[in-house]
C-alpha cells in the first residue's frame, strides 16, 4: 500500500489516506491493491485526471477510487474551470470502472476515543473510535500499513487502540489481535528471539551495508549479559526499525520480512492481559507500571509538592488515577523527576 500511495499520489506517509479512511468506508479492492498496480511513473499523461501535473491516476479501479477521494481533498486548490475539467475526467473514469458513490462515515458526535500515531512529539495519525466498526477499521489499517508507518507510530497507534473502552473494542481475528499487542509492546521477549531478529537483519544487509552489519553484530554482543526487560525489547525494536527503513527492508513487511515488534515480542494472552491491567497510560504515550508508581509514592508526592504546590490525592489508588490524567508536559516531567520508565 505504501509504495502505491507514494508513487501514484505523492503520499508516502499515508497521512492523506488516513484522512480519507477517517471519513469514508475504504473498499476491499482498494486495501488489497498491489504495489505494482500503483507504479504509474511510466504511464502516459492521458491516464491522469490532471494530465498537466500527472496527478490522480485513472489506470485501474483502485487508483480511480483513490483519485476521486484525493481530488475531493485538493479541489479547493484549483481554479473553478480547471477543477471542473479534472472532476469530469475522474467521474468519467469512475463510471467506466463501475464505482459506486463513496459511503461517508458518520462523524462521532457523542462518546468517542481518540487514537493517535506519534513520531516523537508530533501527531502523525489521528482517528476517532466511536464503535466497534471504527475500531476494526483502524486495526485493519494499522496491519495493512506496517511498511508505511515507523515503529514509534505503529507502537503509539496500537497502544491507543488497545486503550479504547471495552464497549468500543471489536473482536478481531487472532492474527490481528496478536499483532496489535506486539506492536504495543504487550509481550514477553527471549534472548534467542532478540538475537534471531538482529542476525536476520545482518544476513540481509551484510553485503550492501557491511558497516551497518558490523554495528548490529556488536549490538547483539553487547546484549549478551543484559536482562531482556520491556525497556530493552523496546530499544531493540526501535533500532531494528531504523535499520529496516534505512536499507529499504521495510518495503518487504508484507512479503515475508518480519517487523521488529513481531520478531522480538512473544505474546501469551495471560501475559498481555496482566501487563495491560497493571499499566497506567500517560499522555506521553508511555505505559507505567502501577506497582512502580506505588513503590515510588514518596517521590511522586514530592514531585506534586514541588512542581504543582499540592498533593491532589489522599491514597495510592487516587495517586495512580491522577497521574494518568496529567497533561503531556507534566507527565514527562514526572517521569524525569521520579525516574520512571515505560513498561
Amino acid at each position: 500500500m505504501e509504495s502505491m500511495l507514494a508513487a501514484a499520489f505523492g503520499d508516502p506517509s499515508c497521512r492523506g489516506f488516513m484522512r480519507i479512511a477517517a471519513s469514508v468506508a475504504v473498499p476491499g479492492f482498494v486495501k488489497e491493491a498491489s504495489a505494482e498496480a500503483g507504479d504509474v511513473r511510466y504511464y502516459s499523461s492521458d491516464i491522469f485526471g490532471d494530465p498537466a501535473r500527472r496527478k490522480y491516476p485513472l489506470n485501474n479501479r483502485a487508483n480511480t477510487w483513490l483519485s476521486r477521494e484525493y481530488f475531493g481533498q485538493d479541489r479547493h486548490m484549483y481554479d473553478q474551470g480547471v477543477a471542473g475539467a479534472i472532476g469530469g475526467r475522474i467521474e468519467k473514469a469512475a463510471s467506466y470502472w463501475g464505482l459506486e458513490p463513496s459511503k461517508r462515515l458518520e462523524t462521532p458526535e457523542g462518546e468517542y476515543h481518540t487514537v493517535r500515531g506519534m513520531q516523537g512529539e508530533e501527531t502523525v495519525l489521528e482517528t476517532k473510535v466511536a464503535d466497534q466498526g471504527h475500531y476494526k477499521a483502524a486495526a485493519e489499517y494499522l496491519v495493512a500499513s506496517k511498511a508505511s508507518l515507523t515503529y514509534d507510530i505503529r507502537r503509539s497507534f496500537a497502544r491507543g487502540l488497545l486503550a479504547a473502552p471495552a464497549h468500543m473494542r471489536a473482536e478481531l481475528p487472532a492474527a490481528t489481535q496478536a499483532y496489535l499487542e506486539k506492536a504495543a509492546g504487550f509481550g514477553m521477549g527471549t534472548r534467542p528471539a532478540v538475537n534471531k531478529a538482529i542476525m536476520a537483519r545482518v544476513a540481509n544487509v551484510h553485503t550492501a551495508y557491511p558497516e551497518l552489519s558490523a554495528m548490529l553484530v556488536k549490538a547483539a554482543q553487547a546484549l549478551r549479559g543484559t536482562p531482556v526487560t520491556p525497556q530493552v525489547l523496546h530499544k531493540v525494536a526501535g533500532m531494528l526499525d531504523i535499520v529496516d527503513r534505512s536499507t529499504q527492508l521495510h518495503r518487504y513487511y508484507d512479503k515475508g520480512h518480519t517487523t521488529p515488534e513481531e520478531a522480538v515480542y512473544t505474546i501469551l494472552s495471560k501475559d498481555a492481559e496482566t501487563v495491560k491491567a497493571e499499566a497506567v497510560r500517560l499522555a506521553t504515550g508511555d505505559l507505567i507500571s502501577k506497582s512502580a508508581l506505588l513503590n515510588r509514592k514518596e517521590a511522586v508526592d514530592r514531585f506534586f509538592e514541588e512542581y504543582m504546590g499540592e498533593v491532589p490525592y489522599s491514597s495510592g489508588d487516587e495517586m495512580v488515577a491522577v497521574v494518568g490524567t496529567l497533561p503531556r508536559q507534566d507527565a514527562s516531567a514526572l517521569m524525569d523527576s521520579v525516574g520512571l520508565a515505560g513498561v
